[in-house]
């Protein structure tokens, strides 16, 4: 199954700042509706599964905070269709993706973040460095993002 989340942000909300800490807030980016919000055209021609939708709302990092065109979460699709293991891939590492793997392996899936398929937006934020591994279950979600097992 392929699934694909973007940012789809309204044009009110706290979530933007023409002064940004880029932690809470952000410059203006992927503004419903505009070309800012867009699948990337070199992804936009792919046959996806579920389009999942995130910051409809406020600021959302993890594609577990969005919701699908038909309102499901990505929780619900994946349940749906018996998936067990993710693999979750894109922009940014520190952000989204790491919010996106985390949640995942907190639902109790399986987790694998292709790191050569994702970009940081902070380079000093590295996966390793900035996923919490706590316990047993996100310490192999660690060990498979470094050893790419």
């Amino acid at each position: 199954m392929k699934i694909v989340t973007q940012d789809w942000h309204p044009r009110s909300g706290e979530h933007w700042s023409s002064d940004p800490n880029f932690v809470t807030t952000w410059p203006v980016h992927c503004a419903a509706d505009t070309s800012g919000a867009r699948i990337h055209a070199s992804l936009a021609e792919q046959p996806w599964d579920v389009v999942i939708r995130k910051g409809l709302h406020e600021g959302a990092y993890s594609g577990f905070d969005g919701l699908s065109q038909n309102g499901s979460t990505l929780a619900e699709e994946l349940a749906a269709a018996s998936i067990g293991s993710v693999t979750v891939v894109g922009f940014a590492t520190d952000h989204c993706v790491k919010a996106t793997a985390l949640d995942a392996r907190r639902l109790g899936f399986d987790v694998t973040v292709l790191l050569d398929l994702c970009a940081v937006l902070h380079q000093r934020r590295q996966m390793r460095r900035s996923l919490k591994c706590q316990t047993p279950a996100s310490r192999q979600c660690h060990q498979k993002l470094r050893t790419g097992a």
